[in-house]
């Protein structure tokens, strides 16, 4: 169906730190696919279905977990709480 090619369209993630400028006609397009599809679930009764479910917590879960970023601290040293200043 056209709301779980929506669904499917929206598990395209977008960097917003590196180039938060970049793609903005892809970033536009998803925002608009997101607002069509909540428009369409708050005035329609009954559209989610069964099959809509899989597709829904796939989109989800694409967009709300992501890998952690690296360390702010390579070199690895400790924080000794005893010092003054951390090492950072």
């Amino acid at each position: 169906t056209l709301f779980v090619q929506k669904l499917q369209q929206c598990c395209i993630i977008f960097d917003f730190q590196l180039d938060p400028l970049s793609d903005l006609k892809w970033k536009e397009i998803k925002r608009g696919a997101l607002n069509e599809m909540i428009d369409y679930i708050t005035s329609n009764r009954g559209v989610i279905t069964d099959p809509i479910y899989p597709e829904a917590v796939r989109m989800f879960s694409i967009n709300l977990f992501r890998t952690l970023p690296p360390s702010s601290n390579p070199s690895g040293a400790d924080y000794d709480p005893e010092e003054d200043e951390p090492n950072l």
